[in-house]
């Protein structure tokens, strides 16, 4: 798992304050376009900048609103949706996991976005807020918010793939042939345990194609 030095814990910084938190060792983030601090644990200087700390917004949350509209439209959302101006896969009601479908939200002006069914219309439906146009420490607090998730997701997707690669590893160190893969069961093959013992046997080409199956379970097999 990410050590603790990676782990950020983004802050709603107003623009007045960006001075006072660089200087209690706040840093920006120009991907998220918000103010981080290094860690879990948040100097005490930083601590009056965590989101949860912040008064509450003066109007509806867009990221409720925009929910609310793609609930509407047949979309599942397992969290709120973020609103970064980029597209992002969603499932439909009834189709599991499968994603057949898409929306992206804007936070720039007046709250707006678009919802695009790829078993539907050709058109996306368009959303657009009926709040007033955001100020900039609204913008502030919503952007570390959208971060924060996108962060917390990321260090759960990270974790997920280490214990992936763990049983990985104990399948394949517990296998006692080569084996063939043409007589291999079905949940050997979907498993990629053949693949990856002759990656690790092969070298180097071996590696790459393994790679280009399971990027994330092979490179623990074959260190």
């Amino acid at each position: 798992m990410a050590g603790s030095e990676t782990v950020k814990t983004y802050l709603t910084v107003p623009f007045a304050e960006k001075d006072e938190a660089k200087a209690a060792g706040a840093l920006w983030d120009k991907k998220t376009k918000a103010w981080f601090a290094k860690g879990a644990d948040v100097p005490e200087g930083l601590k009056k900048f965590l989101p949860a700390n912040q008064p509450e917004p003066s109007q509806e949350d867009p990221r409720a609103a925009f929910a609310q509209f793609l609930a509407r439209n047949g979309a599942v959302l397992d969290r709120a949706p973020i609103m970064d101006g980029k597209w992002h896969r969603v499932a439909l009601v009834g189709d599991g996991k499968e994603t057949n479908a898409t929306y992206r939200g804007f936070l720039d002006g007046v709250p707006n976005g678009q919802f695009k069914n790829f078993k539907g219309d050709e058109a996306p439906v368009q959303w657009i807020g009926k709040g007033k146009e955001l100020s900039r420490e609204e913008k502030q607090r919503l952007s570390a918010e959208t971060a924060q998730a996108r962060e917390i997701r990321e260090r759960e997707r990270v974790k997920e793939q280490e214990a992936a690669a763990k049983r990985a590893f104990g399948i394949w160190t517990n296998l006692t042939t080569w084996g063939d893969p043409g007589k291999l069961p079905l949940s050997s093959k979907k498993t990629g345990v053949w693949l990856w013992r002759e990656a690790c046997r092969r070298r180097p080409h071996g590696h790459s194609a393994a790679r280009r199956y399971r990027p994330d379970l092979v490179l623990a097999v074959c260190r």
